[in-house]
């Protein structure tokens, strides 16, 4: 498992310079066939990571190439899930709010995730054993020794904070929003894009994360592979389950992530 994630950790490292200089340079972006907005930069991001990863022997499930159907997936044991560039329209924008995502899924669970934020020069990590970790690519470029970066253990801390999508917000959202206010009348809201959100939360700078909007399981996975690493859970809103990465659609259910609920709650 190490290993593997010596792999994404590549992968990501490798590409997040292909991104900056897209980034500084500018892009002209074109419209998909489900009408989201697609660059250069997600292409070339793409093939850098496909390429990385394709060493590992895994099946791969990328947002620019979706070649397996629901059936090949549901009968791969583990695959990698890949989100060149999360966060295309704040990249477009030329907001700093965009994120390279790796992860590896074992039966329909997020096992392992990579989070880069090019712009910040970091890389956010989630293992099984080690935990959720955040490092300079600088530092991962020398060593790889995991357990120099793990994060701090998180705590409850004022206000009560909930992060929110930047670009996607549903009147669920904010009714769910105005019931959390009823609890903590001094409840702060940040607004951010991509899955930066994900590691708000594994930092401990954000305390739910709800989301109502369609979005897809390469937007998700490495994130709750880190939230997950952070002792946090991930269900889906309407069942309370976690979600299954194996399922027949793409499109994750509303789900929220939140500290772990004990027994008696």
């Amino acid at each position: 498992m190490l290993a593997l994630l010596e792999i994404a950790v590549r992968a990501a490292l490798e590409t997040a310079p292909i991104l900056r200089s897209y980034h500084e340079g500018g892009v002209i972006p074109r419209l998909k066939e489900d009408q989201s907005p697609v660059t250069e930069a997600d292409l070339a991001a793409d093939t850098r990571i496909r390429k990385v990863l394709q060493s590992s022997g895994i099946p791969i499930l990328s947002e620019e190439v979706r070649a397996a159907s629901s059936a090949e997936r549901a009968k791969w044991e583990r695959f990698w899930v890949v989100d060149p560039l999360d966060g295309t329209k704040e990249f477009i924008a030329g907001r700093d709010e965009y994120a390279i995502n790796i992860a590896l899924v074992e039966d329909g669970n997020p096992v392992l995730g990579v989070i880069a934020v090019p712009a910040r020069n970091l890389i956010y990590m989630a293992h099984p054993r080690i935990g959720a970790m955040r490092a300079p690519e600088a530092a991962l470029k020398k060593s790889v020794e995991f357990e120099r970066w793990v994060l701090p253990a998180r705590k409850s801390r004022s206000p009560f904070t909930i992060v929110i999508s930047r670009s996607h917000l549903r009147p669920e959202t904010e009714a769910l929003i105005e019931a959390e206010r009823v609890k903590h009348p001094d409840l702060k809201v940040i607004r951010s894009g991509s899955a930066l959100k994900f590691c708000l939360l594994a930092e401990g700078d954000a305390d739910l994360y709800p989301r109502h909007a369609p979005c897809m399981l390469w937007d998700t996975a490495a994130g709750e592979a880190l939230v997950l690493a952070a002792g946090m859970e991930m269900v889906n809103l309407d069942s309370g389950k976690p979600l299954d990465y194996r399922g027949e659609s793409l499109v994750n259910p509303p789900f929220v992530v939140r500290e772990k609920l004990t027994d008696d709650a």
